[in-house]
């Protein structure tokens, strides 16, 4: 759709917009699962209503280091 409408969030203290057209949900983080030798912006695999979904860190895409996803932090299911 073409709603015009953004989901603001924060990523690492800096201010994050995005198209809420792409967003499918906001989810609570549960048990995080990482995966061995993934590349650094992988933080992890979670669980959502039992469809396993890939953790994005989204810190690294912007440059920054790797951050630490706590079980309870809220993450954008992007399609």
């Amino acid at each position: 759709g073409m709603s015009g409408m953004i989901l603001a969030g924060e990523v690492a203290g800096a201010r994050v917009a995005l198209p809420v057209d792409d967003v499918r949900s906001v989810i609570e983080l549960g048990q995080l699962l990482r995966v061995p030798h993934a590349p650094p912006h992988i933080a992890g695999v979670t669980a959502v209503r039992s469809q396993a979904l890939t953790l994005i860190d989204s810190r690294v895409s912007l440059g920054l280091a790797p951050g630490q996803a706590e079980p309870g932090a809220k993450a954008a299911v992007i399609l």
